[in-house]
């Protein structure tokens, strides 16, 4: 259902699934306490996703795996053999919370000159360490994991997690918690979803202005950007039936959303028309057919 109110346009969303894929309870309760804690509070994007790593493993072998047998055959176990694991093995790795942030996109500094960078954290909790290891001292990947440097990333791990990261979230997973981890509102809602996240719009603006501030259709989307507070979408992974919300907040708080919605709608058409990228559906022709 959708629901249009003063600020704001959410959508109350009902999945679902098939019963005998989602016979057992995938839900978590929530993200691991120790990943909401990298969270930043200035965060562009944040995606993550808590889930009962046991049916989802059964959920594989039992329903994935003989599918991907059957359909690679021998690239199937070229795949395994390249990794160093067995699927088993490495289902065995992940615990259940994943966490996806982007934080920001700087200009630095590098071995061919500046070049953006992004400010950004990819983390996992870990069940597996050993196989985790495993994987990690693979001479193929080692000799990949310098690629991450060239684009200021770096691996960072913590007890009970594994990251691939900037060099501020290294940091703050050394310490345990981001400099000013977000709380209030955007915290309730990561903690207590089993998959939950967040666009913000400002943010995003003032990337946009400090790569492309001075060219016209910049600043058209910086001003139609800044109308837009933000998304956020949460849900559970309860069974075969699961629920979520999806919801658009505005800067004005006062006017209704479809309102605002319908506006927005209509000024992104008429940039798309007057930057010259619309279709001109007169002038399209249909190929003929082969034979007439």
């Amino acid at each position: 259902t959708m629901n249009f109110e003063d600020g704001k346009v959410s959508s109350d969303i009902i999945a679902y699934g098939n019963e005998d894929l989602f016979k057992e309870n995938l839900s978590k309760g929530g993200l691991d306490k120790g990943l909401v804690n990298l969270i930043p509070t200035d965060f562009i994007l944040v995606v993550a996703q808590a889930v009962n790593m046991d049916p989802v493993r059964d959920m594989v072998k039992e329903h994935l795996m003989p599918l991907m047998e059957e359909e690679l055959g021998e690239v199937f176990e070229q795949m395994e053999e390249m990794i160093g694991l067995t699927m088993d093995e490495l289902m065995s790795i992940p615990k259940g919370d994943f966490l996806a942030v982007w934080e920001s996109l700087d200009m630095v500094e590098g071995d061919f000159g500046p070049q953006p960078t992004p400010k950004l954290i990819l983390g996992m909790t870990v069940e597996n360490r050993k196989n985790l290891n495993k994987l990690m001292n693979n001479p193929q990947l080692q000799a990949m994991l310098p690629m991450l440097a060239t684009v200021g990333l770096q691996i960072a791990q913590s007890e009970t997690g594994f990251f691939i990261c900037s060099k501020d979230h290294a940091a703050a997973v050394n310490d345990g918690k981001a400099a000013k981890p977000i709380k209030g509102a955007h915290r309730n809602l990561i903690a207590k979803n089993d998959y939950a996240g967040f666009f913000r719009f400002a943010p995003l603006a003032k990337v946009i202005q400090k790569f492309a501030g001075e060219e016209e259709e910049a600043k058209m989307a910086i001003k139609e950007l800044k109308r837009l507070d933000e998304v956020s979408f949460s849900g559970d992974m309860k069974g075969a039936t699961q629920t979520g919300n999806m919801t658009l907040k505005f800067k004005d708080r006062k006017t209704n959303g479809l309102k605002q919605l319908t506006e927005t709608g209509q000024r992104i058409y008429e940039m798309v028309q007057n930057a010259g990228i619309g279709i001109n559906f007169e002038n399209l022709q249909v190929p003929e057919k082969e034979g007439n």
